[in-house]
């Protein structure tokens, strides 16, 4: 009786819900009202699934409806159904609609958020489209909220993806998404070059269909340009082709683009032409914009053509709809003013539950990092005595302190991994690694912890193991090392094994490596297993005496899951531990093995290598001394930032080592007057900092502020021996990156973009500066400014400070009316620099072109 029952329900659904959607297009209140009876009915007896599918369908019809209240409550029920449900494909759905009413209601923040979790959700799927197609979206949200850069980055996201698929179509859509945002940004040579691939590829897949919409932006585009003849030609393709395929809406828009360019150009007869099929075209879509828009460019160009008549008739109708449009915005910011306040409204209820945990973190990642000053210290002084002259007993005691030393160091990483990943500041480094090289390396570095306890450590390759992945190598050291050391430290006989294998043998692009680490130890009682990766957990749990901070495993399992991967472990009391997991890595394309350099030394030289050591601790001051002198350096020292530009200027340095926490001036402060102020060759000196902060964002500090890259306390001579060796070498001379690598960057490696964007560089900038300098001798300076602020995009794509400089001065003087005595200098300075750096890039262009060649 009750499957009758639930069987006629849904059949009820069915019919219901089939003519909801016949009448979605004649009458969409109808059709709402027949929405929500399924939504009652599939409430009351349906399946979840039914429901969830029941109630995105009301959603989007409310959409139409404008009902966004309404709409959000169905999506976010929706969306909660198929989270329960795992239905990753319906949550998908319903966050798309939750984020595209937050679009709607001009509130971009939420519609970002929403989407930013569709883009997580795609990622747990491995699904390469699904991911890139997030990107695309989440890209063409930021666009709307004109942070063009965050939304370019988004797309060439997507870009390099589908570029792995070879998906020329999705190639294609991407590029146009990319050239449509930078031609918002007025980016133009940039915006061109994404453009013309786009239509390249729509035209290589057969598809013209594709090209509709790269045309129409390279037509707008022309006309900021000023070639009237490309973007008319470029305008009518687009329109034709929109026409083609039933875009009405496209062709509205293009049409009113393309009359407005004849406005602007004096011809109003065929600006009143195009305009007139345009509001034609409009009608069909009974949409308020842009007719408005048409209509007030009809009134000014029957103006000008003195039908004054016909003008006041389009000026009355774009008052009036104007009006409309005010009335549907006001509307609609009481709606969006609603839904933010109730998301405020828990936002703030999860504000006061997170407060006391962000302190929490904050204190223990302080405490942690300032724990590292003196720990170089120590581990400094261990090394030095280490090399001295010891008894056994003292021996056996220097032992006791590397290792309890070591122990601590564990546990400052611990805390300081554990406080970034709940404050949110956790990061990635995709990277080229060597995969087997990397595992030795790490079983080596723990041999000789488990010689000292008598225990074998054997490492197990899968054959089948790529030699090089991509992926972070630090995060899985990191792993490897916290597993293999609580196995060591739970282990008092016996066997620990570390296999390595690979599952997913026929897959092309990426390889599933499976890493289990088995020891013979002490175990772990079944009833704790279920809380093994909780945050201070484990050393309640096993009363160890060697128990670490208790955050190990917690900080290890965020680790995996922030690379989506999975851990799982076995255990037996009194038997031992098993840990299993798994992570994904990309595999590279056209790898080539190269020779392998495990012994790091710093190279052999006529003289030592001259370093100065910028350091206020005087404890650190020695230790640093003592470890250069014996890499065969000679150091001086200097403890704050006068002693060391003192320094700078009576001697050459071949490196400098820079503490940042200095009194008085900062490292980062002293850096980039080093940087900006000092003559050469103390400007050009590598600088490497010394930090206590291990985080993604102090490299950036330090990249930022000119520095060659960062060193982090406690280092090791090891440590120290390699940035030597990386920066020191009598057959290495420092450089600046050549203009055509800095091009090679911004295209994301590929040569044929680069050389075309040089191409486009090398006619493109000289026009631009020969217009500015006829458009100054006309003292047309609104005009100048205008033609210096596009050049400086193009000048910026070059990465040339100076020029960059110079061209921003110009654009600011002339636009304020601002030292124009001096205006025509810098344009001839700006002229006579830029053909010089032109003249560079043709001869790096031609090089490159010749060794590709041969």
């Amino acid at each position: 009786m009750k499957k009758r029952i639930k069987d006629r329900k849904e059949y009820e659904i069915t019919r219901l819900t089939e003519k909801a959607r016949f009448l979605f297009q004649k009458d969409p209140e109808q059709s709402f009202t027949l929405f929500s009876q399924a939504v009652v009915i599939a409430r009351d007896q349906s399946s979840a699934v039914i429901l969830a599918g029941t109630l995105i369908e009301a959603a989007e019809c409310c959409i139409a409806l404008n009902k966004f209240k309404e709409s959000l409550q169905f999506f976010n029920e929706a969306a909660l159904l198929n989270d329960q449900l795992g239905n990753s494909e319906g949550l998908i759905h319903a966050l798309k609609g939750i984020s595209n009413v937050h679009f709607l209601a001009g509130n971009y923040e939420l519609a970002i958020s929403h989407c930013s979790r569709i883009l997580d959700i795609a990622e747990k799927t491995h699904n390469q489209s699904l991911i890139a197609e997030a990107h695309n979206k989440l890209g063409d949200l930021y666009k709307f909220h004109t942070n063009y850069k965050k939304a370019e980055e988004h797309h060439q996201k997507a870009l390099q993806i589908f570029k792995s698929l070879n998906d020329e179509t999705n190639l294609s859509i991407t590029h146009f998404f990319i050239g449509n945002c930078l031609n918002w940004a007025n980016e133009l040579v940039l915006a061109k070059s994404h453009l013309q691939k786009a239509i390249d590829l729509a035209k290589k897949v057969g598809d013209p269909q594709l090209q509709t919409k790269p045309l129409g932006s390279m037509a707008i585009l022309q006309t900021k340009e000023e070639d009237f003849v490309g973007a008319i030609a470029n305008f009518h393709k687009s329109i034709d082709l929109a026409k083609m395929f039933g875009d009405t809406e496209l062709v509205v828009n293009l049409q009113k683009s393309l009359g407005k360019m004849y406005h602007d150009l004096g011809q109003f007869d065929k600006a009143i032409e195009v305009l007139e099929k345009s509001l034609e075209s409009s009608e069909s879509l009974q949409r308020i914009y842009p007719a408005n828009v048409i209509h007030g460019f009809l009134a000014q160009s029957y103006e000008k053509v003195g039908d004054y008549k016909a003008a006041l008739d389009h000026h009355k109708n774009y008052l009036n709809l104007c009006q409309k449009i005010t009335n549907e915005k006001i509307t609609l910011k009481i709606t969006e003013l609603e839904l933010s306040l109730e998301v405020d409204k828990v936002k703030r209820e999860k504000i006061m539950a997170e407060q006391s945990s962000r302190i929490k973190d904050r204190i223990i990642s302080g405490i942690s990092h300032e724990l590292r000053t003196p720990l170089n210290g120590i581990f400094g002084m261990i090394e030095l005595l280490s090399s001295t002259k010891l008894t056994a007993e003292q021996s056996e005691y220097l032992k006791t302190i590397r290792l309890s030393s070591s122990n601590l160091l564990t546990i400052i990483n611990d805390l300081i991994d554990y406080s970034h990943i709940n404050q949110g500041i956790f990061s990635l480094n995709q990277g080229e690694f060597k995969l087997k090289d990397t595992i030795a390396s790490i079983i080596s570095e723990n041999l000789s912890k488990a010689n000292e306890k008598k225990l074998e450590l054997i490492l197990r390759f899968d054959q089948n193991i790529p030699s090089v992945v991509i992926g972070d190598v630090q995060r899985l050291s990191q792993i490897l090392n916290n597993l293999i050391s609580n196995a060591i430290k739970f282990t008092d006989q016996g066997i620990i094994t570390v296999t390595v294998s690979r599952t997913n043998m026929n897959a092309l692009d990426k390889s599933r490596v499976v890493f289990t680490i088995t020891d013979s130890g002490c175990g772990i009682p079944q009833d704790y297993l279920p809380h093994i990766f909780e945050s201070f957990a484990f050393p309640d749990l096993l009363k160890h005496p060697q128990s670490g901070s208790g955050l190990g495993l917690s900080v290890v399992k965020n680790l995996i899951d922030k690379q989506h991967g999975s851990i799982s472990v076995v255990s037996s009391v009194g038997e031992g531990t098993t840990c299993t997991f798994t992570l994904d890595y990309r595999l590279p394309k056209n790898h080539q093995e190269k020779a392998v350099h495990p012994e790091i030394r710093v190279p052999t030289q006529s003289k030592p290598v001259h370093i100065l050591l910028v350091e206020d601790n005087r404890v650190n001051q020695f230790l640093g001394k003592q470890l250069l002198n014996r890499l065969n350096c000679k150091v001086e020292l200097a403890s704050d930032a006068d002693e060391a530009l003192e320094k700078l200027k009576l001697s050459h340095f071949d490196l400098i080592f820079m503490d940042i926490q200095l009194p008085g001036m900062n490292g980062y402060d002293l850096t980039k007057y080093i940087r900006q102020q000092l003559g050469m060759p103390a400007k050009n000196t590598p600088i490497i900092a010394l930090t206590a902060y291990a985080s993604e964002q102090e490299n950036k500090n330090a990249l930022d502020a000119g520095m060659n890259g960062y060193l982090t306390k406690p280092y090791s001579p090891n440590e120290l021996a390699t940035v030597i060796s990386k920066f020191i070498n009598p057959s290495t001379v420092l450089k600046d990156q050549s203009l055509m690598d800095t091009l090679l960057k911004r295209m994301g490696g590929s040569k044929k973009d680069t050389e075309e964007l040089a191409e486009m560089l090398l006619k493109q900038i000289p026009a631009t500066i020969t217009k500015i300098e006829k458009l100054a001798s006309l003292e047309k300076w609104n005009q100048v400014a205008e033609y210096a602020h596009k050049l400086k995009s193009s000048i910026g794509l070059l990465n040339l400070p100076v020029l960059t400089k110079l061209i921003s001065e110009i654009e600011v003087d002339s636009k304020e009316l601002k030292d124009l005595s001096k205006l025509n200098h810098k344009i001839q300075k700006l002229n006579k620099e830029t053909i010089i750096k032109l003249e560079i890039l043709q001869s790096e262009l031609s090089i490159a072109r010749a060794e590709k060649d041969k």
